[in-house]
């Protein structure tokens, strides 16, 4: 859903009593599950463009990029500083891995951003942010993604901490847009100490038009326009891991490149995401289990949801 740039941040009252709360089961899940059209080639299922990693972030870019890929998605492209080109050209066979050069300082510059961006351009969705660490020509490069984006972007760790004291960024987004900060990086984005409720939650994602993914032992997704979406009883040390967000973001834009709603989108993820966390814990135990191994899970949990 696009909220309408101007007036989608004005769709919340924070009047509690209106808010359509919805507890996130499997069930629930099922309905959002977005059929696949047999006769498709892969341009049916979407072009998803994923910006990642730096020099010892290596790991990030693969579990969104294999997420991404594993939860539908016709074409991934994963764009990363050449300097780990390729280490992830080598772990990745199926995804399109697409260097980007960076300056003597390790570092992208003016020409880099502005081959980020012409990606961008010819994507269905983006994911920004997974290991891309914070510099401030990523902050550059993350605030031009979000002015000049007409397509769904998903902002994922260093992206939310590229912004960090700064979420008036997002006012200037005319697309929708996903963020999906646990404690500390919401924090960190919007100068909030604490963990904030389900009213100061869906007041955030109204004020910035943005779907807010609060990632925790409960994940709550708010919308702008006044729902609230609950992960109940899906509470699992064995993902407090990680690679576990990388993996959740890939995801979230898998769904997004398909055509699903922003909100939606968030949603299905979530919940798949947690079944498949289920089905790791139970078979590896939530001591050894790895984000990996939840990857590994996908298709035993999409028959679950599938099967509702």
């Amino acid at each position: 859903m696009n909220f309408g740039y101007e007036d989608r941040r004005a769709s919340f009252s924070g009047d509690l009593g209106s808010v359509c709360r919805i507890v996130l089961d499997d069930a629930a899940a099922s309905d959002l599950l977005p059929e696949r059209d047999e006769s498709g080639d892969k341009t049916a299922f979407g072009n998803a463009l994923v910006i990642a990693g730096s020099a010892g972030c290596t790991g990030a870019p693969f579990f969104s990029a294999t997420a991404c890929q594993r939860c539908g998605a016709g074409l991934v492209r994963l764009a990363v500083p050449s300097e780990i080109h390729a280490i992830e050209a080598v772990k990745l066979n199926e995804v399109m891995v697409i260097p980007v050069d960076i300056d003597r300082h390790a570092d992208i510059d003016e020409r880099s951003i502005a081959e980020y961006l012409k990606l961008a351009s010819r994507s269905d969705a983006v994911l920004a942010g997974p290991g891309i660490s914070v510099t401030q020509n990523n902050r550059l490069l993350i605030r031009r993604l979000i002015r000049s984006s007409r397509i769904p972007l998903v902002l994922d760790a260093d992206a939310l901490n590229c912004l960090s004291g700064d979420p008036q960024a997002l006012l200037d987004a005319q697309c929708d847009i996903v963020i999906t900060p646990h404690e500390r990086e919401f924090t960190r984005l919007f100068s909030f100490d604490g963990v904030p409720g389900d009213d100061e939650l869906l007041g955030f994602a109204a004020r910035y038009g943005a779907v807010v993914v609060y990632k925790s032992a409960e994940t709550r997704i708010a919308s702008p326009s006044g729902v609230l979406r609950v992960n109940s009883g899906a509470a699992n040390s064995g993902m407090a891991k990680g690679g576990s967000g990388d993996v959740l973001a890939g995801m979230v834009l898998a769904f997004l490149t398909q055509g699903m709603e922003a909100e939606e989108a968030a949603a299905l993820a979530v919940r798949l995401h947690s079944v498949a966390g289920r089905i790791a814990r139970e078979r590896l135990t939530q001591y050894v289990m790895l984000p990996s191994d939840v990857i590994g899970c996908f298709p035993e949990a999409f028959k679950v949801i599938m099967e509702r």
